[in-house]
């Protein structure tokens, strides 16, 4: 029987590939709208999907600790992610907003928002769980609550005035 895991990734890379063959890797929606006498409201929305898989096995030269006795710290990169490992299955979302009032007074607002799906899983490194070496937490093969954040998802407002 197949690792759930890599059905789970053969199963993201087709959805990855029907949803770009149909729409294109991203999608956009734009509209105007009257608003009052002389204002307007326009907003413009995208949406975008992307899918990357490691195509070879991490470095042995990098990654054994025998190799390099002093890259404890350094190699985590390299061991987060094993062979076939989806290492980006990332949607992202872009919004401006435009509401003028007149052609003098008005609103502009620019956000985005991105969730990757590969930081909030299991990683790959077994390495021994030291909490002072590793980027997870000890005992637990998942990523650090800072790069869940950082690389796994976030939104923010962009612009605003």
């Amino acid at each position: 029987m197949p690792h759930s895991s890599s059905r789970f990734s053969r199963t993201c890379i087709a959805l990855a590939a029907a949803i770009t063959a149909t729409c294109g890797a991203g999608s956009a929606f734009a509209h105007n709208v009257p608003f009052g006498d002389e204002g307007e409201i326009r907003y413009n929305f995208t949406a975008n999907y992307g899918v990357a898989k490691r195509l070879e096995a991490p470095n042995a030269a990098i990654t054994d600790p025998a190799n390099n006795p002093n890259n404890i710290n350094t190699n985590d990169g390299n061991l987060n992610f094993k062979k076939g490992a989806l290492i980006n299955n990332r949607v992202s979302l872009l919004g401006e907003v435009d509401a003028r009032y007149t052609a003098n007074q008005g609103v502009f607002l620019r956000a985005q928002a991105f969730y990757d799906a590969a930081y909030h899983g299991k990683t790959d490194n077994t390495a021994l769980p030291l909490s002072f070496t590793d980027n997870h937490a000890p005992g637990a093969a998942e990523f650090a609550r800072g790069t869940r954040r950082a690389a796994g998802g976030e939104a923010e407002f962009l612009d605003a005035y």
